[in-house]
Order: structure tokens, then C-alpha cells, then sequence
């Protein structure tokens, strides 16, 4: 996406991203948000960004959720207005083995894996 030319529209402009078929948009808000895993020894097959780009970004590190925050999050995006989750069995939602519970645990493996603290095998193709 041509990102520096999202900079310079308004609320009420329109665009096409390249990635959307060039689909037009309409912008909303004039906020931008952006992630990047940017060339470091962690991801060192990336490209260095264009400095003209990195100057309109101010860094942020955004950490990990504790496990059980991000299984009260999961539990509220789930939860209906009535208060029924979604397709889950209520008696399995403080249950060890439940499915809300074996996925947040399937999570933090993956992100303890990503950042390097599992023992044992590594399942990331990255070393």
C-alpha cells in the first residue's frame, strides 16, 4: 500500500489500495495505525524501511497480555448481549479443559515460542 499517501487525506476523501482491487474507500477518521516486524536480528530476512516513512511512526512495543487477561478478553468478545458465549458450553467456561481455556494456553505457547522462551522443540521455521 502506498502508505505516505494516506497521510495526506481527510476524513470524507476516497482511495484504492492496490491490495483491494482498487476498490474505493471512504476515509472515516484521519487516524493511522501500522504494525511492523522490521529488519532485526529477530527478523533479519526484512527490508530496512525507507527513513522518509519511519520518521511519521513513533515506536510503541506493545507486550503480551498475561494468560488470564487474555482469557477474560476472549471471554468478552464471545459473550453475547444476554451473556451466552457463542457456540461454548457455559459449565466448560471455568473448566481447565475447556475449548476457551485449551485455546488462550494454544496462545501463550505460540507467543512464548515466538519470543524464544519455550524448552525443547521449537515448532517457528525462524532460529
Amino acid at each position: 500500500m502506498r502508505v505516505k499517501h494516506l497521510f495526506t487525506l481527510k476524513p470524507g476523501n476516497t482511495y484504492a489500495p492496490q491490495e483491494d482491487n482498487n476498490q474505493r474507500h471512504t476515509i472515516k477518521t484521519s487516524n493511522l495505525i501500522a504494525t511492523a516486524n522490521i529488519k532485526s536480528a529477530k527478523h533479519t530476512d526484512r527490508q530496512e524501511l525507507d527513513p522518509a516513512i519511519v520518521r511519521l511512526f513513533k515506536g510503541v512495543e506493545i507486550k503480551y497480555l498475561p494468560k488470564e487477561e487474555t482469557y477474560d478478553l476472549a471471554l468478552a468478545n464471545i459473550m453475547q448481549a444476554q451473556g451466552f458465549a457463542y457456540g461454548v458450553d457455559p459449565e466448560s467456561l471455568g473448566d481447565k479443559n475447556g475449548i476457551v481455556y485449551l485455546l488462550i494456553e494454544a496462545l501463550k505457547d505460540i507467543e512464548d515460542n515466538y519470543l524464544g522462551k519455550n524448552e525443547g522443540e521449537k515448532i517457528s521455521n525462524k532460529s
